[in-house]
C-alpha cells in the first residue's frame, strides 16, 4: 500500500487536461543561484514560471536570446532546491505542484469517516484489568480477538471474538482524562483471558494519513482509492481557480473560458468524487466493518 506523490500529481494534471511545454536543463542547477540554463533558452520569455518534477519554481526575470538565463529561485514559496543536468522543467503549468499537494492534503484529510485505513495494536490481558489504553490514530474498532488455543492435546484452534463471542463484551471509552489513558481512548473489557497467552489483538479503523514517507503516500491504493483521490482534487483546483476570476479566461490558447465553468467543472468532479467514495465506502463495509454489540 503506497503509491508515490508524483505519480497521484501527474494523474491529476492529465485528468485536467494540464500538459504544459517541456523543456529540459543544459547544466545542473544549483540552489540560490541566480542563474540556469536550458536546452531551448528562446523558448522562454519574462515572467514565465519554471517547475521542476519536484515542486521546485523559478521564475524568468528577463526574456533570454541565449544561455544562462536570470531567474527568481524559490518562486511562490517553493524550497529553492539544487536540480541535476537533464532535469525536466514545465513552463507555465496550469496547476502547479504546490496547489496540487495543498488540495491532496485537503482531500485525504476529507475522507474520514466514509473512508479508513485499518491497523493493529496488541493488548495485553491481565488479571483484574478491565480497561486498556489505545493508541492516538484509534477511530472505531474493527474486531479484538484473543488465540486460546490449548497449550496441550487436543490443541484444537480456538479463538475470542469480544464483542461478538458470549460472555465477552467490549466497548470503546472516550475523553478519559491521560491519567488513564495518554490517548484519552481506552477498551473496557468486562473479562479477559490471561491463558494460554495474553495477547490481544485489536484491528481498528484510523483517518488515512495525509503525510508523505519518502516520497509515498503510504495509506493509500492504487486502484479505487487512488481514483476517488484524483477526483476530490481536480474538484478543488477547479473551484479555487475560479475564486479569483471575475470574466471570461482569455489565456487557454484559442478558446477563452467562460466565467464560472471552472465551477460547472468543479462540481462535476465534486459528484464523481463523492461516487468513488460511496463506493469505497461499500467496499469497506463489507471487507473491514466496525464492530458492532460491543457491550452485548
Amino acid at each position: 500500500m503506497a503509491l508515490a506523490e508524483t505519480t497521484l500529481i501527474a494523474r491529476v494534471r492529465k485528468a485536467l487536461q494540464d500538459e504544459p511545454w517541456e523543456d529540459t536543463i543544459s547544466a545542473a542547477y544549483t540552489a540560490a543561484s541566480s542563474t540556469v540554463s536550458f536546452t531551448q533558452p528562446t523558448q522562454w520569455a519574462e515572467g514565465d514560471r519554471v517547475e521542476f518534477v519536484d515542486g521546485t519554481m523559478l521564475r524568468i526575470k528577463t526574456t533570454p536570446s541565449a544561455n544562462p538565463v536570470s531567474v527568481k529561485g524559490g518562486h511562490n514559496d517553493t524550497t529553492d532546491t539544487s536540480e541535476l543536468i537533464n532535469a525536466v522543467v514545465l513552463k507555465n503549468p496550469e496547476f502547479e505542484y504546490g496547489a496540487i499537494r495543498e488540495a491532496i492534503q485537503i482531500v485525504l484529510d476529507s475522507l474520514w469517516p466514509w473512508a479508513w485505513t485499518v491497523s493493529t495494536t496488541n493488548l495485553t490481558a491481565a488479571a483484574g484489568v478491565q480497561l486498556y489504553a489505545l493508541p492516538t490514530a484509534f477511530r472505531e474498532l474493527i474486531s479484538a480477538t484473543q488465540d486460546i488455543t490449548p497449550t496441550a492435546a487436543p490443541t484444537h484452534l480456538r479463538s475470542i471474538a469480544y464483542g461478538s463471542d458470549p460472555g465477552y463484551p467490549v466497548s470503546i471509552r472516550r475523553h478519559l482524562p491521560s491519567t488513564v489513558s495518554a490517548s484519552g481512548m481506552a477498551l473496557w473489557f468486562q473479562q479477559v483471558r490471561t491463558t494460554p497467552v495474553t495477547t490481544i489483538v485489536v484491528t481498528y479503523a484510523k483517518q488515512v494519513e495525509s503525510t508523505l514517507t519518502a516520497g509515498n503516500y503510504t495509506e493509500l491504493d492504487d486502484g479505487l482509492m487512488a481514483k476517488m483521490v484524483v477526483a476530490g482534487v481536480c474538484a478543488e483546483l477547479l473551484e479555487a481557480d475560479e475564486i479569483a476570476r471575475i470574466q471570461d479566461d482569455v489565456d487557454q490558447g484559442d478558446i477563452g473560458v467562460p466565467a464560472n465553468a471552472r465551477l460547472r467543472d468543479g462540481a462535476y468532479w465534486q459528484a464523481k468524487f463523492e461516487r468513488f467514495r460511496h463506493r469505497y465506502n461499500l467496499y469497506l463495509i463489507r471487507q473491514h466493518p466496525f464492530a458492532s454489540n460491543w457491550a452485548e
